[in-house]
Parts: structure tokens; sequence; C-alpha cells
């Protein structure tokens, strides 16, 4: 087992998080998870459970493929790491690492819904800095979108269009007694061109509202499929059951205060 802090170890090698209490349970659950390799030229058969019994070469080149995808860490190993609920990581409990904040972690189960809640909360704290009075986050229904796409007086056509489709997510006023900023911890800004460009219209124009969308579209290789094939190992905790991806648009829209001259 390795004994590197978490946060020291790269992102492609933490993504997902087994956290076992010694070396011994570590050795236990890779001899649980040999039992469910299967080849994959037999996978589309209908074999409910394929155990493939092996040389030990092969089984030790298993184990470290294996170890190349799940990361297995104990308690003292994942200081300043952000883990669910009560915060701390709980035994035999699978976890996904955040990709654009990896000191968190999720539930494997809720994965999409929880990097749902940070982007989203992430562009309310961003809109929040730079001096929104009133901040609106509506869910618009994807299998009915309008891909109609234009400048001023295209886009207010297209949001009447959209009235029926929006479900209200957010909703939020403020009183800003701080001169408009762009916060320096922000995980998702550098990735998203538009929420660079409401910022620099903000802090060199005086930009007064908004309305713009946000793409939920990535799943970040975190399947259903994969979910139900970790669900047929027993010693693994997975949290729940899952809550499977659906690509979303979130239609963000507000004001600002005046800024002071």
């Amino acid at each position: 087992m390795n004994n590197l802090d978490l946060l020291d170890v790269p992102y492609e090698k933490r993504k997902y998080v087994l956290i076992v209490e010694s070396q011994k349970e570590e050795a236990s659950i890779l001899k649980e998870l040999k039992k469910y390799f299967v080849i994959p030229s037999l996978i589309a058969r209908p074999i409910p459970t394929l155990l493939v019994y092996l040389s030990s070469e092969l089984l030790r080149q298993i184990e470290k493929r294996i170890k190349a995808n799940i990361y297995f860490a104990t308690s003292d190993q994942v200081s300043g790491i952000v883990f669910p609920g009560i915060g701390s990581p709980q035994k035999n409990m699978l976890y996904v690492c955040n990709p654009v904040d990896p000191k968190r972690y999720y539930h494997i189960n809720n994965f999409h819904n929880e990097m749902e809640k940070h982007k989203m909360n992430e562009i309310i704290y961003l809109l929040q800095s730079l001096g929104a009075v009133e901040i609106n986050v509506a869910l618009e229904n994807s299998s009915q979108r309008n891909t109609t796409v234009g400048l001023a007086d295209d886009r207010q056509q297209t949001h009447s269009s959209k009235n029926s489709d929006l479900k209200l997510r957010f909703h939020g006023t403020y009183e800003p007694k701080h001169s408009p900023y762009i916060p320096v911890d922000l995980n998702w800004y550098d990735d998203e061109p538009q929420w660079k460009n409401i910022a620099q219209e903000r802090m060199r124009y005086e930009l007064k509202s908004f309305e713009f969308e946000i793409g939920i579209e990535n799943d970040f290789g975190v399947t259903a499929k994969l979910f139900a094939q970790l669900k047929k190992i027993p010693k693994i905790q997975l949290g729940g059951e899952y809550h499977s991806f659906q690509k979303k648009h979130l239609v963000i829209s507000g004001n600002f205060k005046d800024m002071l001259m």
C-alpha cells in the first residue's frame, strides 16, 4: 500500500478511491475483485457471473490493472480531502474525485448530482462576487431545447418560447457592499469562456444584466454500466442507488448593481 497523502497523488491515479483500514484488508478486497474479472469477448454472452481461473502471473497482471484504476487509501492519508456527509471517509466506501476540484470526493452513486451542484454553486459565487443584486437559475428541459442562436432581439424572442420549459432551481436577491471582483479560488472558470466574457464585460463595461446557459454535458466516465459492475462486488460500498447522468442546461439570468464612478 502506498503511504503518500492523497493530495500528493496525481488525479489520474486517484480518481477512484477505496478506503481501507490496512494492507491486509486491501489484499482481501483485491482477492474479491479478481473473482469478477471478465474476459471482454465473453461479456455479450448470457452468463450471470463468470469466474475466470487464471495462472498466478495473469492474476498479478489483473491486480496491477485494478490498482491502476482504484487507489487504496487509509483514513490517515486523507488530510485536506473533503468527503460527503459528516466529512470523514467511510470504511470500504468507493469515492470518486471531482475532476475540476481534486480535493473533493463524492459517493459514486450520487456523483452526477454533486457535480451539477458544484458547477451551479460556483457560477452563483462568481456572479455574487461581481456584484449581482438578483440571480435566477432555471433548469431547461433538454428534450425540448430551442437551438435558435442570435443577438439581443433574437434572445428575447427565444427566451419567451422557453418559459414553459423552465423549472426554477435557485432565486436570490442581494445588496452588495463590495466592489466587483473575480475570485481567485474558482475551479470551472478557466474552462468556461462564457463565464470569462460575463466577468470581463462586468469589470470593463459595467454590464447591468445577464442571461446565459450552462451545459451539464460530461459524465466523466462514471456510467451506469460501471456502477452495475461494481455493485456485484459485496465488499465495496457505493453509497446507495445510482442516480443516472442526464445532459442538462441551466439558464442563468439576473441583474448587477450599478457600479459607482
